[in-house]
């Protein structure tokens, strides 16, 4: 599965999709399986990551969470596969509000940390804040305010370290109407008000029709703590009314829940069960047996108050029956999971597999094949930064180039395997002296390319000495040429301060034109010059 170069039609339909929150959902989920049809064909992982994502967040915005996780567990691994994180943070935070709305709070704290994982390490502050703001949430559902508060604030510092023009005031007035409340349940009404006055002075002018609806409910409560019984009636008319039309249950329900629990507790039943009704059918279409045991427990105390017993025993067979499917849907919860990280391994062992193929290949795109040497491809872009680092600490460098003395003759007499052979066992020393200090490359044929970092003219001239020397130790039989010697090497280096201007090529010219020296003098000898050709000091000269 690759990425590939997405094509102008596709692109059009990504920017749409991202574009469509709270618009037409079966025209979002149209688009999601045009780029669907098109990943698989062309093998996309990361369209098949893009369009699965935005498939389950058009379920999740209209209330069909059902299907919420089958897609988001679908997009994960394609996600991770792309390097598409912002998207994966958000996918765990999209499965975190489900799994609170499904009543399993320790799936959803997993799920969080799991998103805010991927934020911290790839600097996603924007999810991140939203993430700390839902777990802050979290907490106060849990009567965890202090806990509560240092998430809702971190939520608030990080929202600030977003840059300004990428800022959302939806999230800043969640924040806001969250640490109001929070404030308010642990018992300090000063400054929960001082939030609230932040969020008339900074975010009620770009209010939406739902953040009136939550912002207004926490409102209530503030009023009715203070005493101020007509401000409190007039947000409760107000909730009513902005209820008339469709809303975003998940993110509203745990508001709307804690409102009627506000009705109950001041006698307003009436109100209690105006909303339930209008939230009964949204509630039903989640499919979520909790959401609905929940609305049932609201409504067994209200029943409770009119003491119709026959309504109430009712009510509380239905509560049973819906607790039975809770603890149900928490066991396919855990499979769910069980399946996701499955999915995920899977999906990361393809990455893995893909990330050594990549080191394979480029092990193979820069070593010789016969050798295991670096090759010319890798001698040209390391010797560069070589010389660069060289010049700019001001250090000695040499290059020297050498190679294996009548090879052509002694394949023809002895065969280009037995050619093969020679080469490797003399790379084979070659290969030994590579260090921080030495590098070393095939340069092609019989030839090879020493390069000395940071090494004097003296020690230099030891280490290709020695190699020499232990090219002779090798014994490797050669009868044809004159003399009595086996297979033996010839030598060239230049060895110099690199000037501004100079390049790997000018010091590999000068080696090469030094190893021509040494063949005129008779070969199986080093002949060391500066960049400008000189030979150094006699000494360094040798002879055999």
């Amino acid at each position: 599965m690759e990425n590939h170069k997405t094509d102008d039609r596709m692109e059009d339909l990504m920017q749409k999709v991202r574009e469509g929150r709270g618009t037409d959902a079966a025209c979002m989920l149209d688009y999601c399986t045009q780029i669907e049809e098109y990943a698989e064909r062309a093998g996309d992982a990361r369209l098949l990551g893009f369009s699965h994502y935005y498939k389950g967040r058009t379920y999740y915005l209209s209330n069909e969470t059902g299907k919420v996780f089958e897609e988001i567990g679908e997009a994960l691994g394609y996600l991770e596969q792309s390097g598409q994180w912002e998207l994966v943070a958000a996918a765990y935070n999209l499965m975190a509000i489900v799994s609170v709305g499904k009543g399993n709070l320790s799936f959803a704290i997993e799920y969080y940390l799991a998103g805010l994982k991927y934020c911290k390490k790839y600097e996603l502050i924007e999810v991140e804040s939203r993430i700390e703001s839902n777990l802050g949430s979290l907490y106060m559902e849990c009567g965890q305010y202090s806990d509560a508060r240092d998430y809702l604030e971190q939520a608030h510092l990080d929202y600030k370290r977003v840059p300004e023009g990428a800022r959302s005031l939806a999230s800043l007035t969640a924040i806001y109407n969250n640490l109001a409340l929070c404030y308010m349940k642990s018992g300090s009404l000063e400054k929960a008000e001082e939030y609230i006055r932040k969020l008339e002075t900074e975010c009620e002018a770009h209010f939406e029709e739902m953040d009136y609806i939550y912002v207004n409910c926490m409102r209530a409560r503030y009023c009715h703590l203070c005493g101020n019984i007509s401000m409190r009636d007039q947000y409760i008319a107000d909730i009513q009314n902005q209820l008339s039309g469709d809303v975003l249950i998940l993110d509203l329900f745990d508001d709307l829940y804690d409102f009627c629990e506000l009705m109950l507790e001041i006698g307003r039943g009436d109100v209690c069960r105006n909303i339930g009704e209008k939230l009964k059918a949204l509630v039903e279409q989640t499919g979520i047996a909790n959401m609905q045991r929940k609305m049932t427990a609201l409504e067994m105390d209200y029943v409770k108050k009119t003491k119709d017993r026959e309504r109430y025993l009712k009510t509380a067979g239905r509560f049973y029956e819906l607790t039975e499917i809770v603890e149900q849907e928490n066991r396919s919860m855990i499979v769910n999971m069980l399946y996701l990280r499955k999915s995920l391994e899977r999906a990361r062992e393809r990455c893995r597999k893909l990330e050594e193929d990549a080191v394979e290949l480029t092990e193979k795109s820069e070593r010789d094949p016969l050798t295991g040497l670096a090759n010319r491809y890798r001698l040209t872009n390391d010797s560069e930064k070589i010389v660069e680092q060289c010049f700019a600490e001001h250090k000695p460098l040499s290059f020297e180039i050498l190679d294996i003395d009548y090879f052509k003759q002694y394949n023809d007499r002895y065969g280009h395997q037995a050619g093969d052979d020679c080469v490797r066992a003399i790379a084979a020393l070659i290969r030994q002296m590579e260090s921080d200090q030495i590098f070393c490359a095939r340069y092609g044929g019989d030839e090879f390319v020493i390069i000395y970092n940071g090494m004097s003219a003296e020690e230099v001239c030891e280490r290709a000495e020695k190699l020499r020397q232990d090219v002779m130790a090798l014994h490797i039989e050669r009868r044809y040429a004159e003399g009595s010697f086996g297979v033996t090497i010839s030598q060239g280096i230049c060895h110099d301060i690199p000037s501004n201007g100079n390049k790997n090529w000018d010091f590999l010219h000068v080696a090469d034109q030094a190893l021509y020296r040494v063949k005129r003098r008779g070969r199986n000898r080093l002949c060391m010059t500066d960049i400008h050709g000189r030979e150094l000091e006699a000494w360094l000269f040798l002879l055999i």
